[in-house]
């Protein structure tokens, strides 16, 4: 798992030029070797997320067991501890924050805090 790496990913794709070639499956410009496959391809969905393709607001949203999901989503629990039957629905940016959440990266927490702070989009 390289979840520092998948942090420095998410904070360079903050560069308009380099999250269009990604979204494309183009993660050369990343030096994304150490990634699993998996990571690489969390990494070219949140470089999908955008305010254009997906509107505005949070990608995360309480849901029950059964409701239909969309492409790409996965159903975490809120908290691992969490057994009221409440979960969160994760895909593109938020997906991937939240993936990088316990990265120790130099200022990914802050970075990760202002996309979150903006509606979970670039």
């Amino acid at each position: 798992m390289a979840i520092d790496d998948v942090a420095r990913c998410l904070m360079a794709m903050d560069d308009d030029g380099l999250r269009r070639r990604v979204a494309h499956g183009d993660v050369d410009g990343l030096d994304a070797t150490g990634l699993t496959e998996e990571e690489r391809e969390l990494l070219v969905s949140a470089a999908q997320d955008d305010a254009e393709t997906i509107g505005f607001g949070m990608q995360i949203e309480a849901i029950r067991p059964g409701d239909p999901t969309g492409p790409g989503m996965q159903i975490v629990p809120l908290r691992p501890e969490d057994t009221s039957g409440d979960f969160a629905t994760s895909s593109g940016l938020v997906g991937a924050l939240r993936y990088a959440r316990g990265s120790g990266y130099p200022g990914f927490g802050h970075f990760s805090q202002a996309k979150l702070a903006q509606g979970g989009v670039w």
